[in-house]
């Protein structure tokens, strides 16, 4: 069973509903209706049933209204019937895709592909009915209609049928169900739910459609003058009104009208308020719409008068404006919403805050730095402008000189001598910037042993060591640093003797250190030295080397430790 609900009409009138059907010997049937208005058993109504009476006594009566002039009628239910489209089915089932139904509607012609799941695809529909309603009304009709003479008809929904009649349609009798009594309703009434009539199932529960206050547990209906549609209230906090008696005792009904019901606050901070009257702390932030304060840090505000403090900073990063100290870190959008006067805003997005010019406080420019030097305009900090440090501009460093980086996304201030920051050889008095590729922030370098580097060009003796900014130029002998092979001269970089020593070249001599016997001059082979720090070392295996084995003796025998 289902109940449509409206779904305002697109400008070009197509709409398919595919459905798959799934076969399999002794599985059973099984198939998915793909339709515009939600599932079987929802909320809203696509029904059946004329405009020929309100069906229930729940519909007979209307509600009066304070100031209304009289009572307002509850007018007779719309045809909201699935039967005025007519559908004539194929049967069998949905056993291949549907062929499509079209209508010539004006202005635009309208398809329907639907397939109902106990009688097949839809080949047939009432046009005039169908283009005088919504698509979605009629798809979701047309792919779920089932005639019913009684609610054992429709499982575990109720059979809704016109007064006088012996057939109706299936609903699923939930909270906004098509209906015209209250036994079409598995629990609760069935009541006008909208402006024109339309009949559906509500549960009198807080939130409710309801039409009088004996359609709600609460005993309370919330009906805006001029409707017959309102909704159930119990009067708590955020709960619907229309004046302060539809509230809990103390709270008031804020920004009641005839078209719009307002809303109950207890007038606690940060409850709605639309006067000073409305709060318990006697202050109302906001125009229209506004929010209990007592001025606390951290309370909505609108200006600095709004808070104990004195100021009022404007967090655009979400929580508007807020009562602050204006200390250093404080949001802030302007000079004064800050005790030092200064407010730097970030345009990378991180948000603005009060800055009090110290070393490492946020800033915009220089002027706002006791130093006198601020790293970026973007999202700086307070700088000494000293090399080294970031910067953006010349302006940011002593020197007059920022190696800046598009790459690096930011430079250092640099007066070109050996180790300061370049981008380019310009930048060095050496005349040679070590970065690690073209554009990159790097380091000056006179390209002698010790000096920086990024890649072995950068040195005179063609080798690099080392990693990122701790690279030196290195001379790839025996004994030298390394990290890999290609760092020393014989292509050997082996660990150190002893623990936590660096990684050093290796010749592969007599005495020399090794990890395997490939890194030994053959014949040596590489074994452990006799002394517990000495590491592995290269031997010839003749009496009185190293060894662990026999194998690292030649024409001797390894006692455990020595050759003899």
């Amino acid at each position: 069973m289902h109940e449509c609900s409206g779904v305002k009409r697109a400008s070009v009138r197509t709409f398919q509903i595919m459905t798959r059907l799934r076969l399999a010997a002794g599985l059973g049937f099984l198939g998915l209706v793909l339709v515009a208005c939600g599932s079987s058993g929802s909320g809203s109504s696509a029904a059946g049933g004329g405009s020929s009476g309100v069906g229930g006594a729940s519909q007979g009566g209307a509600p009066s209204h304070a100031g209304s002039g009289g009572a307002l009628t509850i007018p007779p239910p719309p045809d909201d019937s699935c039967a005025k489209f007519a559908p004539v089915y194929a049967g069998q089932g949905c056993t291949s895709v549907c062929a499509a139904v079209s209508c010539q509607c004006d202005p635009f012609p309208a398809s329907y592909v639907s397939c109902h799941p106990a009688q097949g695809c839809v080949t047939q529909v009432d046009c005039a009915a169908a283009c005088a309603a919504d698509l979605g009304e009629v798809v979701s009709c047309i792919s779920d209609f089932t005639v019913c003479a009684s609610d054992g008809d429709c499982g575990p929904g109720r059979c809704v049928k016109e007064l006088g009649q012996s057939q109706g349609e299936c609903a699923s009798g939930k909270s906004g169900a098509r209906c015209r009594l209250d036994e079409n309703c598995l629990v609760g009434k069935c009541l006008a739910i909208d402006s024109s009539g339309r009949r559906g199932c509500s549960s009198g529960d807080d939130g409710s459609v309801c039409n009088r206050a004996s359609d709600c547990g609460s005993g309370h209906c919330v009906l805006s003058t001029g409707s017959f549609v309102g909704r159930c209230s119990l009067g708590g906090p955020g709960a619907p009104c229309a004046s302060v008696s539809d509230c809990a005792t103390g709270s008031h009904c804020i920004n009641a009208n005839e078209y719009e019901p307002g809303t109950c606050s207890p007038g606690a901070i940060g409850d709605l308020c639309a006067s000073t009257a409305d709060c318990k702390s006697g202050h109302c932030v906001g125009t229209g719409t506004g929010k209990c304060s007592s001025g606390e840090l951290g309370q909505a505000c609108e200006a600095a008068t709004d808070c104990a403090s004195g100021y009022c900073g404007n967090d655009w990063a979400g929580s508007g404006k807020v009562c602050t100290n204006g200390l250093s870190g404080d949001p802030c959008q302007e000079d004064v919403e800050c005790k030092s006067g200064k407010c730097a805003h970030d345009s990378a997005g991180a948000g603005s805050s009060c800055t009090d010019g110290n070393l490492g406080d946020r800033c915009n420019d220089a002027t706002q730095c006791v130093s006198g030097f601020c790293s970026d305009s973007r999202s700086g900090v307070c700088t000494t402008g000293a090399v080294g440090v970031a910067c953006g501009v010349a302006a940011d460093c002593k020197s007059g000189e920022c190696a800046y980086s598009s790459s690096y996304g930011g430079g250092k201030c640099s007066d070109g001598a050996l180790g300061s920051a370049c981008v380019k050889d310009a930048d060095c008095k050496t005349s040679h910037c070590a970065a690690a590729a073209t554009g990159a922030l790097g380091r000056c370098t006179d390209q002698a042993l010790g000096s920086p580097c990024a890649n072995n060009p950068d040195c005179a003796s063609g080798f690099c060591v080392g990693m990122s900014d701790a690279a030196q130029c290195g001379d790839g002998k025996n004994g030298s640093l390394c990290l890999e092979a290609t760092d020393c001269a014989s292509g050997h970089c082996v660990d150190g003797p002893g623990f936590q020593v660096p990684m050093q070249c290796s010749g592969g001599a007599i005495g020399d250190l090794c990890d395997v016997d490939a890194d030994c001059v053959a014949p040596h082979n590489c074994v452990n030295g006799p002394g517990f720090q000495d590491g592995n070392i290269c031997t010839l295996g003749k009496s009185g080397d190293p060894c662990e084995t026999n194998s690292d003796c030649v024409g001797t025998t390894c006692n455990g430790s020595t050759c003899i």
